[in-house]
């Protein structure tokens, strides 16, 4: 995209994000160890802790190799991704012309679609039966 004006913009690591994501998942880890009884409620709260720890020096520090630098933006269709390792990962925004595509069909949540649609009631998990808040008193 030569022709393309670009736009960077550059991250950079926020301690007080860091602090806020530590602090958070020490509180989450602090509440599974208080709910979850015995050695599994502290192996719980470890790996909460450590999970805020990861994603505080990943996210927040970007410090990992993989931590995103940067953003390009290069036109409305074309954003790349600046790795703190220097790699640049294209991201696609929207689908061009002759793109291949994969579509599959949804789940609109209802009994009768899960039945006559998908043949597939033995594994329906919702509640047809509730009233709807309009008509719960």
């Amino acid at each position: 995209m030569s022709n393309a004006r670009i736009l960077r913009i550059d991250l950079s690591p926020s301690r007080g994000l860091a602090a806020a994501i530590v602090t958070v998942h020490g509180g989450a880890a602090a509440c599974a160890g208080v709910l979850v009884a015995g050695a599994a409620g502290v192996c719980l709260g470890l790996l909460i802790g450590c999970l805020g720890l990861a994603a505080a020096w990943d996210r927040a520090l970007l410090r990992s190799p993989r931590s995103v630098r940067a953003l390009r933006i290069e036109g409305k269709d074309y954003v790349t991704l600046e790795l703190a390792d220097a790699e640049l990962v294209p991201v696609p925004i929207a689908p061009s012309a002759g793109d291949a595509l994969t579509v599959y069909p949804g789940c609109d949540k209802q009994q009768s679609t899960c039945s006559a649609k998908f043949n597939n009631l033995q594994h329906f998990e919702g509640f047809p039966y509730i009233p709807t808040p309009e008509t719960a008193v």
